[in-house]
């Protein structure tokens, strides 16, 4: 089952809920002072999946490795391929030479 017809199901799962406890077909009769909550449901899991997404989100950048050996290959690289361009000609201006050391 792809993805979106997972979350698809699951939001559909969470509306049938959701209406029943509207309707009052539920088992339990819920007081109407607890109605407003009913009605608040959605809000309360929008705000609860933003939470979540977005402590998944700071854990994930807090976790990010850093790969130097990554970066030290990429700057010889990039120092590599201004050596080969000036050997074919290509001309770099004080800005760009500036600008473009790393």
């Amino acid at each position: 089952m792809i993805k979106l017809l997972q979350w698809l199901l699951g939001l559909g799962l969470f509306m049938a809920a959701w209406a029943i406890l509207l309707s009052g077909r539920f088992l339990v009769k819920i007081p109407e002072e607890q109605m407003l909550h009913v009605w608040l449901v959605p809000v309360y899991t929008l705000g609860t999946f933003g939470l979540a997404c977005l402590s998944i989100i700071m854990y994930r950048v807090y976790n990010f490795n850093n790969c130097e050996a990554a970066a030290e290959e990429l700057k010889m690289q990039i120092k590599e391929g201004k050596e080969d361009l000036k050997k074919r000609g290509f001309r770099f201006d004080e800005d760009t030479l500036q600008n473009a050391d790393l």
